[in-house]
């Protein structure tokens, strides 16, 4: 969710980190955004199509195939992404480091996947994007939901502690380091999409980035992963100042959260995200800025080139259980 809206919901007021973290890296964070929509394959699928995938007039859609992350499927040499397909065509090459909920190594079988992750095999038995796609209407949600966490968290604690590796599998900013360390040299011209699932539940980080010892997925669970997020975004920032310090980057929610409404009830807040652009000097566009603009704001910056951006939109969906899914509906600004 947004600094705002974050900071008036729990009374906490964080200007200073956020003053930290513009002042250290040259970062400007844009207040009052709105992402693209309401649910994460739909704002993801439109940003690496480079263009708004679904609107109200659209014919409604009746699975999530050609949404995130089913778009980025690598098959028989083609990929269904706009925004890879245009990498490729300007002589940039695409990493994806993923998370729990949707595995590159799942979707790509390595192609694009920086990371091996050490769940593969687990993860392509069952994951959280395909388990939570087959079992939404079900009944058996909360309780199979459970047993998955418990013990795919149990499985990653085991590999940490046999191996020089700590990294939580939904901590894909951890992995983007730990692999990078490894490497001799930086990749040149590569566009890196690092998909950290925090603050987002499983909520597994006190706010000093600690695992604990158990979960609640209660307010406090949010606060505390949204601090650690924080900390996560100056640790990230502080390495890339020093492995590549002219790098464009864009640090984005792709939905807000909700506190007080149900799953397909209507509530802004899902839609209020945390924003900041990084090395990216032009501010006289920063306002219009969302998920799919910042696609195109990217490319723009890679190739040096005249920005095209779209009219800035915002829709909110909704999920299988609703007699509604498959349709959006228009956010007025």
């Amino acid at each position: 969710i947004s600094v705002k809206e974050f900071s008036n919901y729990y009374n906490y007021e964080l200007k200073k980190e956020i003053d930290n973290i513009e002042n250290k890296y040259n970062a400007h964070y844009i207040e009052d955004t709105l992402s693209s929509y309401n649910i994460t394959h739909l704002t993801l699928g439109s940003f690496f199509n480079l263009d708004y995938q679904i609107n109200e007039k659209s014919t409604p859609y009746s699975n999530r195939s050609n949404f995130f992350p089913s778009n980025l499927y690598y098959e028989n040499n083609t990929n269904r992404s706009n925004l890879i397909r245009l990498l490729n065509k300007i002589g940039y090459n695409f990493k994806w480091i993923g998370n729990q909920w949707a595995d590159c190594n799942f979707y790509n079988t390595l192609k694009y996947c920086m990371e091996y992750s050490f769940l593969m095999n687990y993860s392509n038995l069952i994951n959280e994007y395909t388990f939570n796609s087959f079992f939404s209407s079900s009944p058996l949600i909360d309780l199979l939901g459970k047993f998955y966490y418990n013990n795919k968290v149990k499985i990653e604690k085991l590999f940490i502690n046999n191996n020089n590796y700590d990294c939580m599998d939904h901590d894909a900013i951890c992995k983007f380091l730990y692999y990078s360390k490894q490497m001799d040299k930086k990749y040149d011209k590569t566009f890196f999409f690092i998909h950290h699932l925090n603050p987002h539940s499983p909520h597994t980080f006190d706010q000093n980035c600690n695992i604990k010892k158990e979960k609640h997925n209660n307010k406090f669970d949010y606060f505390e992963s949204y601090l650690c997020t924080l900390k996560k975004i100056d640790e990230l920032l502080n390495y890339l100042s020093h492995f590549d310090p002219n790098a464009k980057i864009i640090i984005q929610g792709d939905h807000g959260t909700r506190f007080n409404t149900k799953k397909n009830e209507y509530d802004l807040n899902r839609l209020k995200i945390f924003n900041l652009l990084v090395n990216i000097d032009n501010h006289h566009f920063k306002n219009k800025i969302d998920n799919v603009n910042a696609a195109r704001l990217l490319i723009s910056e890679a190739t040096k080139s005249k920005i095209h951006l779209l009219d800035k939109k915002s829709y909110f969906g909704f999920y299988e259980d609703s007699n509604n899914y498959g349709k959006v509906l228009r956010v007025s600004d």
